[in-house]
């Protein structure tokens, strides 16, 4: 009889972490403690050429992430057909010591997963997404904004833009088709040797340059002899960008053509209100080529006055034509 009472004590000290594995609440927390957390990588729709930005542990960036995904509870219930690496319009990736973990976050759904096995067969594992109701709008979309505006720091020189940064601009995008912005031409001096393209507002303190316009510079820098020309002769905005387009022209060989030293400039000034999307601005030669950016300064934007002064009748400059 004791024997019996032991051997059924046994099996019920056996069964019993399996009972309790069956019932237990699959987490973030049990799938990866966040302590163990060390740094975060963010991506755009979870594909593999977008920007990424990375926060490390102790970062305020990653400590408020973190207090998102890990306050999110577990969804009521799992969507039909659903699979978060399609729907997902972000991915995150947490990473540990011990190896990494991906999460996808859906926008629309406000829903954020990551993958467990329901199955851990050794030929066949059946994997299954654990969905968690998520509130991380804001904060995904603030990381979202972080990872994919290129930063060029201004004492870099325009020109000198870094090659992972001129990667950033998607040229199939930057090629669309977009809506003309009007501007006028602006007489504005830069004697400089540098060139500069760049855009500046009233902080700069241009003389004549009224609060809540923009203006846009394309300067090409000191060059030898004068019929060297510069122009800025369009500026649009398509889905993805601001795109300025910037023409040069070289004096022809042989051309009576000034001996001094030139600095050839091309100013344009714009309605700051016609400009108010979050959107990066690219300069771009007739050849494509990058060569320059700049984001809006939002703090400006937001301070337009209600009453925008009239533009005053723009000055003839060097590159006018009768045609214009």
């Amino acid at each position: 009889m004791l024997r019996k009472v032991f051997a059924l004590f046994c099996l019920v000290l056996f069964l019993l972490p399996f009972s309790a594995c069956g019932n237990k609440t699959e987490t973030l927390e049990t799938a990866l403690p966040r302590e163990n957390v060390t740094s975060a990588k963010v991506l755009f729709r979870s594909l593999e050429d977008t920007p990424s930005c990375t926060f490390e542990k102790g970062s305020p960036e990653l400590t408020s992430l973190l207090n998102a995904l890990y306050s999110c509870q577990p969804a009521e219930r799992a969507l039909e057909g659903y699979s978060p690496e399609l729907r997902s319009t972000h991915r995150v990736v947490l990473s540990s010591a011990a190896g990494s973990l991906t999460l996808y976050y859906d926008e629309q759904e406000k829903l954020y997963s990551f993958a467990t096995y329901a199955n851990r067969q050794k030929d066949d594992p059946i994997m299954t997404y654990k969905l968690f109701a998520a509130t991380l709008t804001n904060e995904m979309n603030a990381y979202r904004a972080m990872a994919s505006v290129p930063f060029l720091p201004i004492e870099e020189p325009p020109l000198e833009i870094d090659a992972a940064l001129r990667a950033d601009i998607a040229m199939d995008e930057l090629k669309k088709e977009g809506t003309l912005i009007d501007f006028q031409h602006f007489n504005y001096n830069h004697a400089d040797e540098k060139p500069l393209y760049s855009v500046m507002t009233y902080r700069d303190r241009v003389a004549g340059l009224e609060n809540g316009y923009l203006l846009f510079v394309a300067a090409w820098g000191q060059k030898p002899t004068g019929g060297y020309i510069i122009d800025i002769s369009s500026i649009e905005e398509n889905d993805s960008y601001y795109v300025v387009h910037v023409w040069h022209d070289t004096p022809v060989e042989g051309a009576d053509v000034s001996e001094q030293e030139t600095q050839p400039i091309s100013a344009a000034l714009v309605d700051a209100r016609n400009m108010k999307n979050p959107k990066i601005i690219v300069f771009v030669s007739e050849q494509d080529e990058i060569l320059g950016l700049y984001r809006i300064d939002r703090e400006f934007l937001n301070e337009l006055p209600a009453d925008m002064p009239q533009l005053a009748t723009p000055d003839p400059y060097e590159g006018d034509t009768q045609d214009e």
